[in-house]
């Protein structure tokens, strides 16, 4: 049989196949298995358990590391990258920029999306902070959707640019990211509870990310808990592609191992942030990834 994987919960896997959900492990030392992946699996009526004997081919892979795995698969055949963030609790716009990196550098389009608008009124401080984001990104060429998942402000548009693709989400803790799926979700809960049913025989441990369907289209994946995302290390020699309004000026400096940092003599990065081109903050947060 042929499926998707789209939920993992410890070594169990629910495969979704012909819109039925099959709880499958993987064959021993058969590589890597993540959700999006699509996968051939065994299914044994009597035991009512696959096992998953081969994965088929990507078209994308986000990955990540921490201070546990060099090089952490989170999801596969995903056609872009959701980033969400909101004016409580303020951006990190460190990790902002981690995350839209990663997504230039694994090349899968990212859009940005501003939660609890709803607040705005009642933050005027922290929406200064905000607007000044979304300019930053605006000039980059970053597409920004405000919305409120609270009141429904803004979820039509985004239903929308989500229609036709697989997204996964991705925000800091307490930016709406349960609120935003509930909302997307809306009364399309039959999934959840197959999902769970599939999944939670005899096991406690929490699922590292789950694929639903949207009834207006589309597919959003989310996983819950990430308290560290940094680029693997195989893909830090292309850090600095991963800034997008970067790459126009890169190989034009005086020497051709230019590090960009302060002092460097001929530096075309650095006199495009002096001129104002490009965000001195964004390049300190280059030196931060640099250095992780």
């Amino acid at each position: 049989m042929i499926g998707q994987i789209i939920c993992e919960y410890g070594q169990t896997l629910a495969v979704e196949s012909e819109q039925e959900i099959y709880t499958c492990f993987l064959r021993k030392n058969l590589e890597s298995v993540v959700v999006g992946d699509f996968v051939a699996f065994d299914w044994d009526p009597q035991t009512q358990q696959g096992v998953i004997s081969k994965r088929l081919p990507r078209k994308s892979l986000l990955a990540r590391s921490d201070r546990y795995h060099p090089e952490k698969e989170m999801a596969a055949n995903i056609d872009q990258l959701i980033v969400l963030f909101s004016p409580s609790p303020s951006p990190n716009e460190f990790y902002l920029d981690q995350y839209l990196v990663a997504a230039e550098i694994f090349n899968i389009p990212a859009i940005l999306v501003l939660n609890k608008t709803d607040l705005f009124d009642s933050m005027p401080e922290e929406v200064k902070v905000i607007q000044s984001l979304v300019s930053l990104y605006e000039k980059i060429g970053y597409r920004i959707f405000p919305i409120s998942a609270k009141t429904g402000e803004g979820i039509p548009a985004l239903l929308t640019e989500l229609k036709t693709k697989v997204s996964f989400l991705l925000g800091s803790s307490g930016v709406g990211k349960s609120s935003l799926i509930n909302k997307l979700l809306g009364e399309n809960t039959t999934r959840t509870q197959a999902v769970s049913s599939a999944t939670q025989k005899g096991q406690h441990t929490t699922s590292r990310s789950t694929l639903y369907h949207l009834a207006s289209g589309g597919d959003i994946i989310d996983v819950p808990g990430i308290r560290e995302f940094k680029l693997p290390a195989s893909k830090q020699v292309d850090l600095i592609r991963g800034f997008t309004e970067f790459r126009p000026f890169l190989g034009q400096c005086r020497f051709r191992n230019c590090t960009h940092h302060p002092n460097e003599p001929g530096c075309v990065i650095l006199e495009r942030v002096e001129s104002g081109l490009i965000s001195q903050q964004r390049l300190n947060h280059y030196y931060r990834m640099q250095s992780a």
